[in-house]
């Protein structure tokens, strides 16, 4: 009778073990997907794609710059675990590049500097340059030998076209939610129309008026809305501007009549401000990544309106 009621438990306890396994690889196989996104603004599109089914997670956070991110075992830890990583790319995140090489095969990796689908402009070289009216934007100097300008989410129909890709990605890695990323996508795209429409209309009335900014950032910004930036202080931010550069462009500030001149929060202004020093020029602020704004669905529609309310409201005076 003993022996009866060892085997009776040993079998129960089997059958336990079964049940919670079972139940352990259902829950597994309903987790949400883990999509991991290195910067604000490219995080914002992502969780209002993925509204409803789960939480992107950021990687660079506050008013971190993926020009000068260090990598935290956190942050391996994160990206190990990921499914998928939305990431711009080796030349302006360099400090992924090798982790990114290391990850699990299981953990896709979609950089937008690589995506055909994208509008992706050659970087601009020689930090002074002319207003081409024939094109409505900006006509650079020099070329950037053969590199893609990083900054490609400054164009409210290039992030639709983000928007898109990722859509084709969640629902090829999770086809249970497919239906409800392509609604998102959707209601999206709207919002991106017309938030495009409502910048273009608000910057018509200044689009010829020459400006200066700190860091060459802006360049899909100027395309679309055919703004008249006339040269930056840096272009490689790991580089110093060279006094050469800089006596460029305080020649260019005085034969052009610039009176605005925008820095960035996450940089020194007394590089900028020594230019413009003694000129009758006005020094403002433009933040492309919305270093102060709280991450989440709404940071890209800030972030451009700010832009577009920053630029209109120096230039307009």
């Amino acid at each position: 009778m003993r022996e009866m009621r060892f085997i009776l438990k040993n079998r129960w306890m089997l059958c336990l073990l079964w049940v919670v396994l079972a139940v352990s690889q259902v829950a597994r196989s309903e987790e949400a997907i883990r999509l991991v996104v290195s910067i604000k603004p490219l995080h914002s599109l992502a969780s209002a794609v993925m509204r409803g089914v789960a939480e992107p997670q950021l990687l660079i956070k506050g008013r971190g710059s993926p020009h000068h991110f260090s990598l935290k075992p956190s942050h391996i830890r994160l990206l190990q675990q990921a499914d998928v990583l939305l990431w711009l790319g080796a030349t302006v995140e360099s400090s992924l590049v090798k982790v990114v090489g290391q990850l699990p095969a299981s953990v896709q990796s979609l950089s937008l500097l690589q995506e055909p689908s994208l509008l992706r402009l050659p970087l601009r070289n020689g930090g002074v340059w002319h207003h081409d009216h024939n094109h409505g934007g900006v006509a650079e100097l020099l070329d950037g030998g053969g590199k893609i300008d990083p900054h490609l989410w400054l164009d409210p129909l290039n992030a639709g076209r983000i928007v898109q890709r990722l859509v084709v990605l969640l629902s090829q890695r999770d086809p249970r939610n497919q239906e409800r990323y392509k609604a998102n996508a959707e209601r999206v795209l709207k919002q991106l129309q017309a938030l495009h429409l409502e910048i273009k209309l608000r910057l018509a009335p200044i689009q010829n008026r020459p400006y200066l900014v700190y860091h060459d950032a802006y360049q899909y910004f100027e395309r679309r809305y055919a703004l008249a930036a006339t040269g930056a202080l840096v272009l490689d931010l790991s580089q110093r501007a060279g006094a050469k550069r800089l006596r460029a462009l305080r020649k260019k500030i005085q034969s052009d009549d610039i009176r605005c001149a925008f820095f960035e929060p996450q940089y020194d202004a007394r590089l900028l401000n020594s230019v413009v020093a003694n000129l009758p020029i006005k020094v403002e602020v433009l933040d492309p990544l919305g270093a102060d704004l709280p991450a989440g669905e709404a940071l890209y529609f800030d972030l451009m309106r700010r832009l577009t309310t920053q630029l209109a409201s120096c230039l307009s005076d």
